[in-house]
């Protein structure tokens, strides 16, 4: 969000993103719909533990009444960057990873929060008859666990780490930044993947229409 715009007056959840006369200004929400049901509705009211599964139909609602406040769907990284650095939006939900780099590049004109943040785990499998083999795949797979290594990956990316010895090793000025850090993950809300495994292409396609109407 555009500290310079707000002012101490900092939002602290997905109804204040939603809410455009205490926090005037355009929004940009991601184009491939993950988080967007979520913030759509914890901003009308859902609690938390009570997200799943997802009241399509009431987030879809919200979604379409707010789409004149929405200046861009992002689809990629680097568009949720230049989003919020240009001006277009004073808002954004992000990905964590990209909000401390935006923070980073404004000076600190734009900030993030982590309450209501949507965090979602990452994976890594072996294909079976893969071409390189199971010993490779594998090899590779451990060696990203190695706690050094997502040291890097954090310092450059602001990664959260998968491997909790991980992060012992970041430094305490940097904690903040780290979505997995205990402290921010207490303020954020897991998205429930088997919900997504199951109902994800159908809920995309009418969020789709959604947004390209």
């Amino acid at each position: 969000y555009d500290s310079e715009k707000y002012g101490s007056d900092a939002p602290t959840g997905m109804a204040d993103f939603f809410d455009v006369k205490k926090f005037p200004g355009k929004r940009s929400l991601y184009k491939w719909g993950v988080s967007s049901w979520e913030a759509a509705l914890l901003a009308d009211g859902i609690a938390p533990a009570s997200l799943y599964p997802l009241d399509l139909k009431r987030a879809h609602d919200k979604i379409a009444a707010f789409k004149e406040n929405v200046v861009a769907y992002w689809g990629g990284g680097a568009e949720s960057q230049s989003v919020l650095l240009n001006g277009e939006a004073s808002m954004a939900i992000v990905w964590s990873t990209r909000a401390s780099l935006i923070e980073q590049d404004s000076g600190g004109k734009i900030k993030f929060i982590w309450d209501q943040g949507l965090i979602s785990p990452g994976a890594l499998a072996v294909l079976k008859n893969n071409p390189g083999g199971k010993d490779a795949a594998m090899k590779f797979i451990a060696s990203a666990q190695d706690p050094e290594k997502q040291l890097v990956m954090f310092d450059k990316l602001g990664q959260g780490p998968a491997n909790p010895a991980a992060d012992a090793l970041i430094p305490a000025d940097k904690k903040r930044i780290n979505p997995v850090d205990p402290e921010n993950m207490k303020k954020q809300i897991a998205l429930d993947m088997e919900w997504y495994a199951k109902n994800y292409g159908a809920a995309l396609d009418e969020y789709t229409k959604i947004i390209s109407a």
